[in-house]
């Protein structure tokens, strides 16, 4: 049956909004560049942002130095919501740095333990018009000066240890305000295995025993996940020198660390579109989801 379009449908109320979102932002001239990836020279910065209900802080690796902003909300910001002080104080801090130029041709990790914000910004939108207002400037900020933005959702310890927590309540003697370095508070390199010993031990133990015959447990690495995470088990030539690989499915346990996450998930997905009786399981620490 043809589908037949209406001549006419009824706008709902956000539509007048997302009207008002467009033109803002084809209100330029000449069509941007979206910044994805630098071709020459590409630089990574780190910071962390926190908010408490009176008082905000962030801290923001560049050339070197930690740059640190910290204050106190005023009445207006004090009524609203956690969740606008908490991402209003991580655009702040961005533009701010923005302004002095040494964000340009960057991508920026900035930590959070506020997981709303993570999830705004990567979505795009929000329910909420005011958190929108904001994701909208940071979006824009992107196209304008040629940066990449990642927001990621840490637990609040790591931003105790990290020292910004303490700098949101005027506080300058921990983590990176005493001069440990930013990256020790970055594990985005981290795989599981590295960050608890005995997990490894304790998935083999309560896995093994439901093992069927002749079933075995394969812990892939990095250069496995485009071999053996295809169920290609070595290979020979056939009667014309070509070389064939063989395949045998298994229980494969693949334990990318966040930063490698989206690439682990993708070679799954082609894997097992094309090799389906083998069983995967991913063991990943909770960071960075947002791309995986």
């Amino acid at each position: 049956m043809k589908f037949k379009a209406p001549k006419f449908v009824k706008g709902v109320p956000w539509l007048s909004h997302d009207l008002l979102v467009l033109n803002n932002f084809f209100d330029i001239d000449k069509g941007p560049w979206r910044f994805v990836r630098d071709k020459t020279v590409h630089v990574v910065k780190y910071g962390f942002g926190d908010t408490s209900k009176a008082g905000f802080g962030s801290t923001l690796e560049t050339k070197n130095r930690i740059p640190y902003r910290y204050g106190t909300w005023g009445s207006d910001a004090e009524s609203q919501s956690s969740n606008f002080r908490e991402l209003e104080n991580l655009a702040q801090s961005l533009e701010v740095q923005n302004e002095k130029g040494s964000l340009k041709g960057s991508e920026v990790f900035l930590f959070t333990d506020n997981g709303t914000a993570e999830s705004a910004y990567f979505k795009g939108t929000s329910s909420s018009k005011k958190l929108f207002q904001i994701v909208m400037r940071l979006r824009k900020m992107e196209f304008a000066s040629g940066i990449k933005i990642n927001f990621i959702h840490v637990a609040g310890s790591r931003i105790i240890q990290q020292g910004t927590d303490g700098l949101s309540r005027g506080g300058f003697s921990e983590g990176v305000m005493k001069g440990i370095s930013i990256l020790s508070f970055v594990p985005l390199h981290l795989t599981a295995w590295e960050r608890a010993s005995n997990l490894k031990q304790w998935l083999i133990d309560w896995m093994t025993p439901s093992l069927k015959q002749n079933e075995s447990l394969k812990f892939l690495d990095a250069q496995d996940w485009f071999w053996r995470g295809y169920d290609i088990d070595g290979g020979v030539k056939n009667n014309d020198g070509i070389w064939m690989p063989t395949y045998k499915s298994g229980i494969f346990i693949w334990s990318p660390s966040p930063a490698g996450g989206q690439i682990a998930i993708e070679q799954l997905r082609e894997a097992h579109n094309k090799r389906t009786k083998s069983l995967h399981v991913f063991i990943l620490p909770r960071l960075f989801t947002c791309i995986w």
